[in-house]
């Protein structure tokens, strides 16, 4: 397990991601940011920052990669599964408050 650590990261649009402790495990984190209004380049270049993090997180709070595993399940099935909701993939996938 990874220990709790503060990330604050500025995208070159400047636009800001940061942690913060998080409640749930030893090492979690919350992911703070707010998505920017920029063309779509710059805008695959800030999800991928807040995917890494989220990944990183996730690898603390699952051992094994299993963490990982699942945001690119949950990333493929958002991406490509059209039968369902974003809504319902969110509780396939055990998200909190859907």
């Amino acid at each position: 397990m990874g220990k709790k650590q503060e990330y604050k990261i500025t995208t070159p649009n400047k636009e800001v991601i940061y942690t913060e402790p998080g409640k749930h495990g030893p090492a979690d984190m919350k992911i703070f940011t707010q998505f920017p209004k920029m063309p779509w380049p710059h805008s695959l270049y800030y999800i991928s920052v807040c995917l890494r993090l989220k990944g990183m997180v996730e690898d603390r709070n699952y051992p094994y990669g299993r963490g990982k595993n699942m945001l690119i399940d949950f990333c493929k099935d958002s991406i490509s599964n059209y039968d369902l909701t974003i809504a319902e993939i969110c509780k396939k996938y055990d998200i909190p408050g859907f």
